[in-house]
């Protein structure tokens, strides 16, 4: 493994590096008298642990990036790592802000590639610090931490490495991270965690996540910061059309899934009632335009809102009514939804559960 790699470093592949410049700044001896690579190629592992541990390897561009060289070794060849790997710990916790950033971003892009959870489970210490960086005491770290989160989960599961979120220990060790700092101090933390939750909430179409971090999720529709709303909202909106353009695609949802996603729109209709500033600043919109999918047929839409007005409480109805009756940009919906009336045939015979709707509006 480790030749190969240095192949690629020779026949100038990695982006991290030239060969020249690796010899140069390491002082290791690569090349044979002959030319091409010498048969006695050092180790690699001992350059890197002098720079994460004791930080030295030589004031270079290198040396700066060694991060990057990190990442292209253990894509290619994971195995030439196993010495280096636990060290990422002990960056993870220096006193220099940048350093742990650096750091946690490094790990977080080590556990989104494909064996991630892997590297997860084979390395649980160094999986734990990097959850312990959800603590750190910068935002910009739990930021950068949070940011990675999204793209470990989504990789696990898109990746077929994880088939069920809430039987997995690495993923539930990172969703109770992520459920924790949904309460954190700093509101940028709050949106990146609202939205690196709300993309794992369709990843895995038959469990998802458990309905205990969704509960905890959906209460950021409330939060005391309108940034933080506002997120949330556009963020469960594009959940939800999401859903509703898979449902029609064919797609199959588990019922856990599926009754966690169709309670989005009564909790965005409950904040349009009840929150007058997210009202103005994002949910006129986000329930006129965005949260059905573009190309929705108008019969198709109406179905749903019907739908959605049945299973919603009656602040939620009292929202929809009002909205129905406001919004321009439902007017065809709901012209469609007075034409059907008036025709009242069998196949549409189901919209008289529509009556509130429909005396409402007209």
């Amino acid at each position: 493994a480790l030749s190969r790699w240095f192949q690629l470093l020779y026949d100038g592949k990695l982006e991290a590096t030239t060969f020249g410049n690796f010899v140069e700044r390491t002082g290791l001896r690569l090349e044979s008298p002959d030319g091409g690579l010498t048969d006695n190629l050092p180790t690699i592992q001992r350059w890197l642990n002098s720079v994460i541990v004791d930080g030295r390897g030589g004031e270079s561009e290198l040396k700066d990036d060694y991060h990057r060289l990190i990442y292209e070794i253990y894509a290619v060849s994971p195995e030439i790592l196993l010495p280096v790997l636990p060290n990422l710990a002990v960056e993870l916790q220096v006193d220099h802000e940048s350093k742990r950033l650096a750091a946690a971003e490094l790990v977080g892009l080590l556990l989104a590639l494909p064996g991630g959870h892997g590297m997860a489970t084979d390395y649980w210490g160094l999986f734990q610090d990097f959850l312990t960086r959800f603590r750190d005491k910068s935002a910009k770290v739990r930021v950068k931490v949070a940011e990675m989160a999204q793209r470990v989960l989504l990789t696990f599961v898109e990746g077929g490495q994880v088939a069920d979120l809430a039987a997995d220990r690495a993923s539930l060790a990172l969703l109770a991270q992520l459920k924790e700092a949904l309460y954190d101090t700093d509101e940028d933390v709050r949106c990146q965690v609202v939205r690196a939750l709300s993309a794992a909430l369709l990843a895995e179409p038959l469990s998802g996540v458990p309905a205990e971090v969704s509960d905890e999720l959906f209460t950021r529709v409330r939060d005391k910061k309108l940034k933080v709303r506002a997120v949330a909202a556009e963020a469960f909106a594009a959940v939800f059309q999401t859903f509703i353009e898979k449902v029609h695609a064919g797609e199959v949802f588990g019922a856990c899934v599926e009754d966690i996603i169709t309670y989005i729109p009564a909790k965005l209709l409950d904040a349009y009632r009840e929150d007058a500033e997210l009202r103005h600043h994002c949910l006129d919109r986000i329930l006129c335009q965005d949260i059905m999918p573009a190309g929705l047929p108008d019969e198709e839409a109406a179905r749903h809102w019907i739908t959605i007005y049945q299973d919603s409480g009656e602040s939620a109805r009292g929202a929809l009514l009002s909205l129905l009756k406001k919004r321009h940009e439902m007017g065809r919906v709901v012209a469609w939804l007075l034409e059907a009336r008036e025709e009242d045939g069998d196949e549409l015979g189901e919209l008289r559960l529509a009556a509130p709707v429909l005396e409402h509006v007209s």
